[in-house]
């Protein structure tokens, strides 16, 4: 994957408030359908980049 699509998956919103104090209670449920929709707009909606290979 080129560096500038694998950058998409690091500047997502629930990327950007892993230090926030409520993260996991308000941020970690979101970040895989976050994920998830990055990769498909990506084309790299695969078993390998979602995590399920």
């Amino acid at each position: 994957m080129p560096v500038r699509e694998l950058v998409a998956l690091y500047v997502a919103e629930s990327r950007r408030h892993v230090l926030d104090g409520d993260y996991i209670s308000r941020w970690l449920p979101q970040r895989k359908a976050e994920r998830r929709a990055v990769l498909e707009r990506l084309g790299q909606a695969t078993p390998y980049w979602l995590g399920s290979a």
